[in-house]
């Protein structure tokens, strides 16, 4: 698995008939932001985040994070 972080998100904060109060987008903004996300591929990462969410992810930028190996 490969670890991502997400640098900048935007949602569509509208789903059929229902809109995501304003209130509630922030705190969804700052949950995507502040998880290392794990996924074979940046495809991965966005469905989770979109599962997550529950809103579609209109626009993201993440960035992988490889591993540190430690030499002993």
């Amino acid at each position: 698995m490969k670890r991502f972080i997400v640098e900048s998100v935007q949602f569509n904060w509208i789903d059929g008939d229902f809109e995501c109060p304003l209130q509630f987008q922030p705190g969804i903004i700052d949950a995507t932001l502040s998880t290392v996300w794990f996924g074979e591929s940046e495809d991965d990462v966005v469905t989770q985040i979109r599962q997550s969410a529950a809103f579609e992810v209109q626009s993201i930028d993440l960035t992988y994070l490889p591993y540190k190996v430690k030499s002993t």
